[in-house]
């Protein structure tokens, strides 16, 4: 059995806390470098004089930066955090992008609906980081005094269990498909050759509490017999069995909660080794998003070199979510009627209730949805799309109440295993819930959790930890 080292109390030794202490030398080169972009930025952007204001998506720069730095020096929150990955999320899709589109004016910028949408984004950030820090208040960080008692065999016998469900799923799709060379000849017309999408989705999501069983033997007991079992054998499977369709976010989840298991739970990674490991995972992802659609074909892949990246790129709609949501307030209702929350009662199996991602493609993309191409409408555009603009501000209140309720029983618990595995398996999906498509990502997020669930329930048991008791007891 043993106890966790994870992020606590701010008065906890440096050494034991999730980022350690607050670097200046870093805090003060990254407060720079985003003045000087912003303040370029803002001079740019404002002597075009027909452009609309950069200033909103400033201030949510600014308020994500400032919430990044007080919960840091505060209450030690580290990168692998909820909070931390959204705001970073957020960051990007609603402040960065949008920026390039002012600055390559693209043509979206002159709609009706582009300062409304900003503002509304803002306001809708602080509500968010609102709802966040009430849940903090009335949910108290108090450590329970326990000890994660550990069962490897049990553990790892569920987890083979849910590997051979995920990976079988994929080779007999392989199979009905022509093999692999039809595979990979076909790989970019890949969805045309799957019979029963969702079912098999739901068999590989299998893949991603079956690993995490795994990493919780390593980090029950941390030897290098099973850091190369989980490296070398396991991950490589995982990660071919969860992308097989091209399926980047379900990839870049488990390496994601692979890195916080180790930042939080066993040893704190450096910062250079952080910004090394960020940068290799964006440029991993950049290239998979590049090369998934012209395997098998004739294609060149698209340039991302200089400007290219911008019209390449980020004008399209892989990260052009607050386009979509400048789109639907435009559209809603005039286009399309109120769904009053059909589109999240979706993630109910086997209803008729439309997702957003359809509806809005269907509605405001027809040629990309008649070529087989689905849009997700951010988590903004899918409350405005149900509620109008207060489902926005009561919905994002909400959301930052679920991070803030997720981080303090983390806390509370952050000396079992189990906890530790589902708050990072947590960390990519909420983010990609802020991107947009909830049912996708919320719905096959919880089966993986109730898959983890029931692991955990045969894998872990907690006794008291009589050692802590008896340092708390006055």
């Amino acid at each position: 059995m043993r106890s966790l080292a994870l992020p606590v109390r701010p008065e906890m030794p440096a050494d034991r806390i999730g980022l350690g202490r607050p670097r200046p030398g870093f805090i003060g080169l990254g407060a720079a470098a985003l003045a000087a972009f912003l303040a370029v930025a803002l001079t740019r952007l404002t002597n075009e004089g027909d452009t609309p204001s950069p200033v909103p998506f400033i201030l949510i720069l600014l308020t994500i930066g400032l919430i990044l730095v007080r919960e840091h020096a505060v209450n030690r929150l580290s990168l692998f955090s909820p909070l931390a990955i959204v705001l970073l999320a957020f960051a990007v899709l609603l402040g960065l992008v949008p920026l390039a589109d002012l600055w390559f004016r693209n043509a979206i910028v002159y709609h009706s609906g582009w300062s409304d949408a900003a503002w509304l984004a803002w306001t809708s950030l602080l509500l968010l980081y609102a709802g966040y820090r009430v849940a903090q208040l009335a949910s108290p960080d108090i450590r329970r005094p326990v000890r994660s008692e550990w069962f490897s065999n049990a553990s790892s016998l569920i987890a083979l269990v849910l590997l051979a469900i995920a990976v079988g799923s994929v080779l007999v799709e392989i199979g009905a498909a022509g093999g692999l060379v039809t595979y990979f000849s076909r790989f970019a017309r890949r969805r045309d050759f799957i019979r029963q999408p969702v079912p098999l989705l739901i068999r590989v999501s299998m893949a991603t509490p079956a690993i995490l069983l795994v990493a919780g033997n390593w980090l029950d007991r941390p030897t290098r017999r099973r850091a190369i079992s989980l490296l070398l054998l396991w991950l490589p499977v995982v990660l071919v069995a969860s992308g097989f369709l091209g399926q980047r976010w379900r990839a870049i989840t488990v390496l994601v909660a692979l890195l916080a298991l180790g930042h939080l739970g066993y040893r704190r990674l450096k910062w250079p080794v952080l910004a090394l490991v960020v940068t290799s995972l964006v440029a991993g992802f950049l290239a998979v998003n590049l090369y998934r659609n012209v395997v098998g074909t004739s294609r060149d892949v698209r340039s991302i070199a200089g400007s290219d990246f911008y019209y390449n790129y980020l004008s399209g709609h892989e990260l052009g979510q607050f386009r979509d949501f400048v789109t639907t307030l435009e559209g809603v209702p005039g286009k399309l009627d109120f769904q009053h929350g059909r589109t999240f009662l979706s993630i109910i199996p086997g209803t008729s209730f439309p997702t957003a991602g359809y509806l809005y493609s269907s509605t405001f993309t027809p040629k990309l949805y008649a070529a087989g191409t689905s849009v997700s409408n951010s988590l903004l555009g899918e409350l405005y799309m149900n509620f109008g603009a207060p489902g926005v501000l009561i919905g994002m209140l909400l959301f930052g109440v679920g991070m803030g309720l997720l981080e303090s029983w983390f806390r509370r618990n952050r000396g079992r295993i189990g906890a530790l595995l589902i708050y990072s398996a947590t960390l990519i999906p909420l983010a990609g819930i802020l991107r947009g498509d909830f049912t996708t990502f919320a719905g096959f997020t919880l089966l993986g959790l109730v898959a983890l669930l029931i692991g955990l329930r045969f894998a872990e048991r907690t006794v008291p930890d009589q050692a802590a008791e008896a340092r708390e007891t006055p």
